[in-house]
C-alpha cells in the first residue's frame, strides 16, 4: 500500500510533496536543518523542528522552492514575485509539508505528530492573544540621552 502524497496549491496549480528516506536522512538535515527522523528521540529536536516549520518563514520559503523548482518553468525571482500575489501560499505550503511529514511517519507516530502541530499552533495563537501590541510611541531622545 502506497502512502498518500500531500499536495499544495501554488499559482493555480497543484504540486506534490513526498518525503522519501533519502530526503529525510540527508537533504532535509543538511540543507534545511530539519531532523524529521529524530522527532521522537529528543524533545529539543522535536520542538526545534516543529517550531522552525511554524515560525521560520525563510526555511518554509526555501522548502517550498525546493519542491517547486523541478516542476516549474520559472526561476526563484519569479517565484518571489508570484508569492506577492498569493499571500496564503506559504502558510498553505507549511501545512501541507507537515502533512507530508505525517504521511512519511509510521502509523504509531501519526496521531502524535498531528497533536504536536495543533498544540504548537494553539500556543502560537495564545502568544498573540497574550502579547499586547506596543502602544508606546518612539522616544524623541537619542539613544545616548537615555543611557
Amino acid at each position: 500500500m502506497s502512502k498518500p502524497i500531500a499536495k499544495f496549491l501554488f499559482n493555480g496549480k497543484t504540486y506534490p510533496i513526498e518525503i522519501t528516506w533519502k530526503l529525510a536522512y540527508s537533504t532535509l538535515p543538511s540543507r534545511f536543518d530539519l531532523e524529521i527522523l529524530k522527532l521522537f528521540i529528543d524533545e529539543k529536536v522535536t520542538n526545534t523542528t516543529a517550531g522552525r516549520l511554524l515560525l521560520d518563514d525563510e526555511v518554509t520559503l526555501n522548502l517550498c522552492w525546493f519542491f517547486l523548482e523541478p516542476q516549474v518553468a520559472f526561476d526563484f525571482e519569479k517565484f518571489l514575485e508570484l508569492l506577492d500575489s498569493e499571500p496564503d501560499a506559504i502558510e498553505g505550503f507549511r501545512e501541507v509539508f507537515w502533512a507530508a511529514v505525517i504521511n512519511f511517519s509510521s502509523p504509531q507516530k501519526k496521531g502524535v505528530l498531528r497533536d504536536l502541530w495543533d498544540q504548537m499552533k494553539r500556543e502560537m495563537k495564545q502568544l498573540k492573544i497574550d502579547s499586547p501590541e506596543s502602544s508606546t510611541l518612539p522616544s524623541d531622545s537619542s539613544p545616548e540621552e537615555s543611557q
